[in-house]
């Protein structure tokens, strides 16, 4: 009766839907998988030989945005790869502290101005790491002109680069966007700039990036070609600095316990007129919190090579023009190779060597200007901001969104107050 009752009410419910059929497996082994975009290598040691450049037959990728590619892509890959500046040892980290500490200053301004409010630190954070960008690598600050214009340029361009990236590929978003005039701008204004320097005699050139990229062309400089490397390494640079600070504040929030250590810490060397360079080794902590940082949010989530004709390594066959993706965001998430792979711990690195499985920021040879730079001067702008500010969630964590970079999909959001 009951049955009938319902069958005649109207609220009968539906046939049940036949379950759902699970996705095919992608094809591959223990070192990849075949997918619709190209092969992701799941291995930690063949990533290593294919970002290395020990496997022969593999090119840059084949696709970049077109407005960068314009003024940006002659021997893309050939420029990242000569382009690094030398590694260099404590004198030479050393000559950078002026730039460290000017950025520092432009850093612990935002954040004060911040300082009671729920706001994002993405605008502070891009300002600081591009004006560290520009004086490291061209000795100019934001005040100059040229420098001024391709800091206001930088985030267009990068979001460009984003919708045509490798993650974009991987992932199926991937987009043309435009960059138009602001990619032409950016080159217009680093040409102005090598142009002054070549214009004045080599023996009053600055040390700097540019100046070493320059002598390393010998008497006659391809001026096109110097463009290029300032112009990519600038934005790299300035997208890794802001990046691995921004995630490791948000880390960071997420544990007081954990941020009021590496604070008593970063009180040692910072959070003064200038840095304490007598307790340099005091920054241990807060080296391993960019390396935990580096691994979970990597400031490159994917990067990629082409195979340039049919290319054979390992186990894997690629035919020619197969894009071969390195996926540093899920290499530094494999439970294989770490424990509790998802936790935030910094006390994982503790007397520990970096595994195969972790990337650092700079994922492949020539993809950053002197990584040894690049952990130097972030650790301290991370110790200038955790001794003067504390950092609290405002919202949700944010959502990564994986392109060229590993952006939030709504910026930094953090509470601030001071200590």
């Amino acid at each position: 009766m009951q049955g009938l009752r319902r069958a005649f009410s109207g609220t009968r419910k539906p046939p049940a839907a036949p379950p759902p059929q699970p996705a095919p497996e992608p094809e591959g082994s223990a070192t990849h998988k075949r997918l619709p975009a190209g092969i992701l290598i799941t291995d930690p040691k063949v990533a290593g030989l294919v970002l290395g450049g020990s496997v022969a037959g593999l090119g840059p990728a084949a696709s970049m945005n077109r407005d960068v590619r314009t003024h940006f892509g002659r021997a893309i890959f050939a420029a990242r790869t000569a382009a690094q500046s030398p590694r260099g040892g404590a004198a030479d980290l050393m000559a950078t502290l002026p730039d460290i500490r000017r950025a520092a200053q432009i850093l612990g301004s935002g954040l004060a101005a911040r300082v009671d409010q729920a706001d994002d630190l993405q605008a502070v954070l891009n300002q600081t790491a591009g004006e560290l960008a520009v004086r490291r690598l061209l000795s100019r600050g934001e005040e100059d002109a040229e420098a001024g214009e391709i800091l206001r340029l930088m985030p267009k361009i990068e979001a460009a680069l984003d919708a045509a990236s490798p993650a974009a590929r991987l992932e199926g978003w991937a987009k043309d966007s435009e960059a138009g005039d602001a990619a032409g701008s950016y080159a217009w204004n680093l040409d102005k700039i090598v142009a002054k320097r070549i214009a004045n005699p080599r023996p009053r050139w600055p040390r700097d990036v540019m100046t070493r990229v320059l002598l390393g062309m010998g008497d006659t400089p391809d001026t096109d070609l110097a463009r290029h490397r300032i112009g990519i390494m600038a934005l790299e640079l300035s997208a890794t600095v802001a990046l691995s600070l921004g995630w490791a504040l948000v880390h960071l929030a997420a544990d007081p316990g954990l941020q009021r250590r590496a604070a008593e810490a970063a009180a040692k060397v910072a959070g003064g007129p200038g840095f304490n360079t007598m307790y340099l080794d005091a920054l241990g902590p807060i080296h391993a919190i960019l390396s935990e940082t580096w691994r979970l949010t990597p400031p490159r989530p994917v990067l990629s090579r082409r195979a340039e004709g049919d290319v054979r390594f390992e186990d894997i066959e690629a035919p020619a023009e197969t894009e071969i993706f390195v996926a540093p965001w899920h290499l530094g998430r494999d439970a294989d190779h770490w424990h509790e792979a998802e936790r935030f711990d910094p006390a994982r690195w503790k007397g520990r060597l970096p595994g195969q499985a972790w990337l650092g920021a700079a994922a492949g040879a020539g993809d950053l200007p002197g990584l040894g730079f690049v952990r130097f001067a972030t650790s301290l702008l991370l110790a200038e901001a955790l001794s003067r500010f504390d950092f609290r969630a405002a919202s949700d964590a944010p959502e990564p969104v994986r392109g060229a970079f590993l952006r939030p999909r709504e910026g930094f959001s953090l509470h601030i107050t001071r200590r």
